[in-house]
């Protein structure tokens, strides 16, 4: 009898102690994951690899230290994981089969990347020239790839919009309709614009977001990128980088939308290099959990002791919650993943 009680006792920590370390095991790192080559790593969007059966990040490549600036000249990056804990670099897009590398003969920015089919789609901000700080005219470009290379597979489709001030495409299908969110100056103030197609070839430009988003007696936003929208809770979101931290929007028709507040403003995280404001995130919607990956700048507001250290970003990862219909963000708090 006390060999069997022995036993058993014996079995239950052996198990506690095994569910403990799967649980230690299955927390993301902090920070998640830095550009090898420049820590350099803004703009993640995150989506599944329905091929490698894996999530993707792609992210602008940018370029501290470098002294060539470091806001051009970027290419963009792959990060890859299995269950969102163990990432590796993939390498840089090639578009038109030119082989991505750190220092671009272009400059890229902000992909926004999605897939329907055996076809994945990238929106990506293109500018023709290198020259700092920030390049000269832009335009959004629609690039294909097929699913079995997301890599080096990405062809030329078209360009949605030409307009030199636009940059940071987001792009959601809802009933058949692709919409298409980004950041212009073609009208003071500057603010995000919406477009829609029912083919992704032919695009109508409805001019500003409608609702909250560009109302400045309401938000009291004066600046906003970075948009991403998506589904979830029965709900579509809206979330957008203002500089200071994360807006928040809510919409029930993805076209009237309704300011919610702001999360994830400087000071309120205090993980390794999580303390300032998140940026331009996306987000990974898993098992009905909502997950935001964002890039931070953790030398942003300090005293530089090496030229560029300022413009050092890394990713991190954190989980929403809905407290009041609202989107919450306790950056602080562990994750604990699922079993992939």
């Amino acid at each position: 009898m006390k060999q069997c009680l022995l036993f058993l006792m014996y079995t239950g920590i052996f198990l506690n102690t095994l569910v403990f370390s799967q649980n230690v095991q299955r927390i993301p790192p902090v920070p998640l994951y830095a550009d090898p080559v420049y820590n350099g790593t803004r703009d993640p969007e995150i989506v599944y690899n329905p091929y490698e059966k894996e999530y993707w990040i792609y992210y602008t490549g940018s370029r501290p230290y470098t002294n060539k600036g470091n806001f051009v000249g970027t290419p963009i990056g792959i990060a890859a994981s299995k269950d969102l804990i163990n990432w590796r670099f993939i390498g840089y897009c090639d578009f038109d089969g030119v082989i991505g590398k750190p220092d671009a003969a272009h400059t890229y920015w902000a992909p926004g990347v999605f897939i329907e089919g055996d076809t994945a789609n990238m929106f990506v901000t293109y500018k023709s020239d290198t020259i700092g700080p920030w390049g000269g005219d832009s335009r959004i470009d629609h690039y294909k790839a097929p699913v079995s290379d997301m890599h080096r597979g990405w062809k030329f489709f078209q360009t949605v919009t030409d307009h030199p001030t636009a940059i940071d495409a987001t792009v959601l299908k809802v009933n058949g309709i692709y919409h298409l969110w980004f950041r212009d100056c073609i009208c003071e103030p500057c603010g995000i614009f919406h477009a829609q197609s029912t083919d992704l070839k032919k695009w109508d430009f409805t001019g500003k977001t409608e609702g909250d988003v560009n109302n400045m007696d309401i938000n009291k936003i004066w600046y906003q990128e970075g948009t991403y929208v998506f589904y979830w809770k029965k709900k579509y979101w809206m979330i957008t980088d203002t500089g200071d931290a994360i807006a928040t929007y809510h919409s029930e028709d993805v076209i009237h939308w309704i300011y919610d507040g702001k999360i994830m403003e400087k000071n309120t995280g205090t993980r390794k290099f999580d303390l300032t404001n998140a940026k331009h995130p996306s987000v990974a919607i898993i098992n009905d959990r909502a997950f935001i990956f964002y890039h931070i700048e953790p030398y942003a507001d300090l005293k530089e002791d090496l030229p560029g250290q300022k413009f050092m970003c890394y990713l991190q990862m954190a989980e929403f919650k809905l407290e009041n219909n609202k989107i919450t963000c306790d950056r602080d708090k562990p994750i604990i993943l699922p079993v992939f």
